[in-house]
């Protein structure tokens, strides 16, 4: 009569043991899971913006302002920053040809030097402020050297040339926070 009681209650016991035993293994897995996950929610949270850069930091994708050089503790996993170049930066345009009303073909090369002089304005009014500036520039030199009045044989003023593809590239660039700061061609040929 008391077998199958004691019998009974040794196989609740043996199952408290194997249950407990497995919750005590399964708390052995998730703290380093925890610890891990916890570990990684605090890295992103840090950032850190070079000392030639700025960075726009966003939560949620609203903009929240911009981070100076240095090390930030920003809100973890719903924020991003995104960097944005403070140094002299030079652009080199391709081989670009032009022909004027004249008919005589310009073949053109141009280094412009720019920095930023706004990133804000460089964050929200252009996507790629440098593939922009790029195809402006390049836009630009070929207009104006198509509005030229040289003929074959003359040579034409790379000087003045120069300055007025500046004249042009600066009007639309402040518009986008970016101040162009030299332009000269490297090479200028007519033909």
């Amino acid at each position: 009569m008391f077998l199958p009681l004691i019998s009974a209650s040794a196989s609740v016991f043996a199952f408290g043991l194997s249950l407990g035993s497995s919750f005590g293994f399964g708390l052995r897995l998730v703290a380093p899971i925890g610890f891990l996950i916890l570990v990684a929610v605090a890295l992103s949270s840090v950032t850190i913006v070079k000392a030639h850069q700025t960075a726009a930091l966003t939560v949620f994708g609203r903009y929240r302002g911009h981070l100076d050089p240095g090390l930030h503790v920003v809100p973890p996993v719903f924020s991003r920053t995104y960097p944005i170049e403070m140094r002299t930066q030079t652009h080199r345009t391709p081989e670009l040809e032009a022909v004027n009303r004249e008919k005589t073909r310009f073949i053109a090369v141009v280094k412009t030097a720019f920095t930023v002089s706004d990133p804000e304005t460089v964050f929200f009014e252009v996507e790629d402020y440098q593939k922009q500036l790029s195809a402006h520039i390049q836009t630009t030199v070929c207009t104006v050297l198509s509005e030229t009045e040289y003929e074959a044989n003359e040579r034409p003023a790379a000087d003045l040339l120069a300055a007025e593809i500046q004249a042009h590239l600066e009007e639309q660039a402040a518009d986008w926070g970016i101040e162009i700061i030299d332009t000269e061609f490297e090479t200028l040929e007519s033909e």
